[in-house]
């Protein structure tokens, strides 16, 4: 009888080393889910920011665009303008002393408008390296939401085998209480 009692207390104390090492291996599971859960929010959170940015920066390419049309109309009347400019003063040459003045005044008109025309080619430049600009950023937000996606992905197989492998883990709970049992019945 005592080496039945003796085999099982042997046999129960195995069992009992391997319940516990399932709890401890369950412990330190669901540690690690609950790390890879905060890394998965902020994952979760950058990709949201990514998906705002990338918007903002559509956004932000759609006022370049506007500008871009603006300039092009400001360009145009200052196209318009030296023309008018020009034809003055053939005029003002035309009507001899009496056009002196309008002379002087079409000059002035002239070199306003030049500045003007200056102002719009240098901000035409701008308009088209901010649209550049966003434009790579935009490719670049794109390529990062990409892989945080690829990455969440990931994470979620990750999550979905640990799952799967937590199932057996809380066997070993069953088992330790199995043993409990086995331990009252036997030398209880």
């Amino acid at each position: 009888m005592e080496e039945i009692a003796s085999g099982a207390q042997n046999g129960a104390d195995i069992a009992m080393k391997g319940a516990e090492r399932a709890i401890s291996l369950d412990i330190k599971a669901r540690e690690e889910a609950t790390r890879i859960a905060e890394v998965v929010s902020v994952i979760e959170k950058e990709i949201g920011l990514t998906v705002d940015n990338k918007r903002d920066l559509a956004l932000l390419g759609e006022t370049v665009g506007h500008i871009a049309r603006f300039v092009e109309t400001i360009n145009g009347i200052a196209e318009q303008t030296n023309l008018l400019a020009l034809n003055a003063a053939i005029e003002a040459a035309r009507a001899g002393e009496s056009g002196e003045e309008i002379s002087a005044s079409v000059e002035s008109i002239a070199q306003s408008n030049q500045l003007t025309y200056n102002a719009v080619v240098s901000i035409k430049d701008e308009a088209q390296d901010s649209a550049h600009t966003a434009q790579s950023i935009s490719e670049s937000a794109t390529a990062t939401a990409m892989s945080a996606q690829r990455l969440q992905a990931l994470v979620s197989r990750f999550r979905l085998e640990q799952e799967r492998s937590l199932v057996p883990l809380q066997g070993g709970r069953k088992a330790s209480r199995a043993r409990r049992i086995l331990n009252a019945a036997t030398f209880g």
